[in-house]
């Protein structure tokens, strides 16, 4: 029997057979098994491991119990209930955890929740309740011209995959402030100003005058790569809306109930936005169980007096005991919004930094966005092709790397790991993710002729790429024809001795003839006449230098000698991946235990400019004194040569 999914008709899967937060472990159809950093599978995982285990406890001791009493031909607690008949005696608990997460002014007598399976059940949900209590005339529902609020066909926000005409006729769009349309060279508050205005001129159109309900994104997901929206901006198309006769719907589903990193689970709770109604998706039960929803903040007197119901529901909308347990045990822990601090600090401190480091390196062809612990990553050029077939290499090149986040078609891939991720997963999937990038933007230019656009545009930055060049290139080193006699004896000399000539650092040093003499004297002394040290390991200490400063070029020059003289491919992508802020694990390097002395020896001395004990003696008990005298040099001459590579930016074009 075949299958259809996510994936073009036809397509492979692999099988998923293990899974420890983002480490998956797939295997293919031969029984071969790989592992994956799965970083962004949507916003319903929001917790891994133990957390995981405790949060889904309750449903699993309500099952046990059921399956006890059913072996017995016991009446046994419902796991769910056809609603027709009526609803698990666990809703209520749910939704008194559910509470106290919502916006001050959803705390009345007169809210109402519906709940749904899935996230675009309960944006419809929501919009279904809301036009009830619209007045006549008012029927259309606006949706953001590049927002996603569930399945192209089935649901509210962009029209593919069949076109407009395969949408619901409720729906018309209205302007937002996506980064997709932001203008070249256009600021981001030049950019909200513009499109509030845009978006009062579409109130005020015939269109406008006849919608009932706003859809609202605080955060975007794929349609705008996670874009996290200005609060005074959200704030600003609330009051038109309202000033307009519209009521609004805050979507929450992408917001991952406080992976925004603002505390509470909700971005309309914390920054009190004034909405009629939110929705949320399947975080409520952690991705596991089937459980979404929309709340109404009133509505429930008027409903019930006129004798309304919800038309988008189904016979087992709110009929799950075991969603409605999980449900509780996460809402119940996310209360006080530790978690969602703690996402936020995470973001500060560990994505954002190494998210600018991707930026930085890649020459304006990337730029980035978010905050807490979602974030969208993008290229930056003026034309749709050229970033969806970005895209389509950085699959090639995050699959190398064995990482795998969110891809958006419109030009990047979203970052969205759980909320409770350690330090050290953060590092090594976006490590991972840096190399995937890097490896792009190269491609790109070699390949298609991308040239950098850098504008040092803020969050939101821009998509204008390819206008701008740098004009200007850094020192690269005498001409020939202009160095004395000296230079030229030194720089004839590295071309006779050196198998890469002149290549490399050694250009801008000949800026002095002695310098560039000593370097090169010491440099064949780290390589080649260190007694303690043979060429293999030599070179995964390079290869640790390369990454830990970031030279890409040293790194270049470096990977084939590395291989050449023996070092395993294991170690060698292991010691990739590091690009980022990433760790080896200590299982990579087997039995070779004085591979791991010497290894954690380097990488903890480029690090932290100087090493523990630990790492000291481990290495003085294996090589001696003299053998950490010359790692130490090693170490030391191989930094220098990555600050002369950096500086001077200076790549290694390899031979074809």
């Amino acid at each position: 029997m075949n299958f259809a999914g996510r994936l073009p008709v036809g397509s492979t899967y692999p099988l998923v057979t293990a899974k420890k937060g983002p480490s998956l472990t797939l295997s293919d159809s031969r029984g071969s098994a790989r592992q994956v950093l799965a970083c962004g599978l949507a916003c319903s995982e929001i917790f891994h491991g133990p957390t995981l285990a405790r949060l889904l406890s309750p449903a699993h001791s309500l099952e046990a119990a059921a399956l006890s009493a059913l072996r017995s031909d016991q009446p046994a607690p419902p796991l769910a209930i056809h609603t027709s008949a009526g609803i698990p005696p666990n809703l209520g608990k749910f939704l008194e955890a559910l509470l106290p997460h919502l916006p001050p002014h959803f705390q009345t007598e007169d809210n109402l929740a519906s709940l749904q399976l899935t996230g675009s059940d309960a944006v419809w949900a929501g919009v279904d309740l809301l036009l009830q209590l619209c007045p006549p005339g008012r029927d259309k529902v606006a949706v953001g011209r590049r927002s996603y609020h569930g399945p192209g066909t089935s649901a509210f926000g962009s029209a593919s995959p069949l076109g407009a005409a395969a949408k619901t006729p409720l729906q018309v769009e209205y302007p937002t402030a996506s980064v997709l349309d932001r203008r070249p060279g256009e600021s981001e508050s030049a950019h909200c100003e513009r499109a509030t205005a845009e978006f009062g001129a579409f109130l005020r159109s015939p269109e406008g005058c006849r919608c009932g309900v706003l859809l609202l994104e605080p955060q975007s997901g794929s349609s705008s790569v996670g874009q996290p929206y200005p609060r005074h901006l959200l704030e600003a198309y609330v009051a038109l809306a309202h000033a307009h006769g519209l009521l609004v719907l805050a979507d929450e589903i992408m917001c991952g109930l406080g992976r925004h990193g603002l505390g509470p689970a909700f971005v309309s709770t914390a920054w009190n936005l004034q909405v009629d109604a939110l929705a949320f998706g399947k975080a409520a039960a952690c991705g596991v169980e089937p459980l979404a929803g929309a709340v109404l903040a009133r509505g429930f007197e008027r409903m019930k007096r006129e004798g309304r119901t919800v038309f988008q529901s189904h016979t087992y909308a709110g009929a799950s005991a075991r969603a409605m347990e999980t449900g509780r045990a996460v809402f119940e822990e996310l209360q006080g919004g530790a978690w969602s601090l703690a996402a936020g600090e995470m973001g500060r401190k560990v994505v954002e930094p190494l998210m600018q480091a991707i930026k930085e390196e890649s020459g304006g062809c990337f730029n980035f966005h978010g905050q807490g612990l979602m974030w969208g990553g993008f290229f930056v050029h003026s034309s749709d092709a050229e970033r969806k077939a970005a895209v389509e290499v950085l699959k090639e090149k995050c699959a190398a790397a064995e990482v795998l986040p969110y891809y958006v078609p419109a030009g990047g891939f979203m970052f969205t790991p759980v909320l409770d991720a350690p330090k050290t997963m953060l590092e090594d999937a976006l490590g991972r993710l840096r190399v995937a990038v890097g490896e792009t933007c190269r491609t790109m230019r070699e390949e298609r002729g991308w040239t950098g656009s850098w504008t040092g545009a803020g969050a939101l930055g821009t998509l204008g790429g390819g206008e701008a060049t740098r004009t200007r290139t850094r020192y690269k080193g005498p001409r020939v024809e202009d160095m004395t006699d000296k230079q030229k004896e030194i720089h004839d000399e590295i071309g006779r001795t050196r198998t890469t000539g002149t290549a490399g650092p050694f250009g801008p040093w000949l800026a002095n003839a002695g310098l560039a003499n000593h370097a090169q004297n010491l440099g064949r002394t780290c390589r080649y006449e260190l007694a303690s040290f043979d060429l293999r390991r030599s070179e995964m200490v390079i290869l640790t230098v390369a990454a830990g400063t970031r030279a890409r070029a040293e790194w270049d020059i470096h990977v084939g000698e590395a291989r050449k003289a023996g070092l395993e491919e294991d170690i060698v992508q292991a010691i990739w991946r590091t690009w980022g802020g990433g760790k080896v694990a200590r299982d990579m390097f087997g039995e070779k235990e004085d591979d791991w002395v010497i290894y954690s020896f380097a990488e903890e001395l480029c690090r932290e400019r100087t090493v523990g004990d630990d790492a000291y003696w481990a290495l003085e008990g294996l090589v001696g004194e003299t053998g950490v005298v010359e790692l130490v040099g090693l170490v030391g001459y191989y930094n220098l040569v990555s600050m002369t590579l950096n500086t001077f930016q200076i790549a290694h074009h390899r031979k074809k």
